[in-house]
């Protein structure tokens, strides 16, 4: 008989499952995968050159997607929601070249690209 091996992560078609059933290691890779696609996209996300509604669609289909990939199979807490509110607030601001010490609200934040729903909505829904 063969033993088989015990780990504490394991990453499978890039996402990564724990032992204890949690998904904060993924939500953190998938919040830096977001990061990633957003830098690559700041030409159209952060210039004056297009549309609000072009850019929410561009944000929705290349950074959003990106960042709930393999959401289906998180069992996703209050800390992770977290983690993806306070991304996806960062990447707005970004967007629309609000500071932080404006303090805007986020429904404030989402109206000029057309977002009607935060990541943690989308997320929930595909669960």
């Amino acid at each position: 008989m063969q033993e088989i091996g015990r780990v504490d992560r394991f990453c499978y078609l890039g996402d990564t499952l724990n032992s204890g059933g949690g998904c904060e290691i993924a939500v953190a890779w998938r919040s830096r995968v977001g990061w990633s696609k957003c830098n690559e996209l700041a030409m159209v996300l952060c210039g004056r050159r297009f549309s609000w509604g072009i850019k929410g669609r561009i944000y929705k289909a290349c950074v959003r997607s990106a960042m709930v990939y393999g959401a289906e199979t998180w069992n996703i807490k209050t800390t992770e929601e977290g983690i993806f509110r306070r991304t996806e607030r960062a990447m707005i601001r970004k967007m629309c070249g609000v500071k932080l010490a404006e303090r805007r609200n986020t429904k404030e934040l989402m109206e000029p690209p057309g977002l009607s729903e935060t990541i943690v909505e989308v997320v929930m829904r595909s669960c």
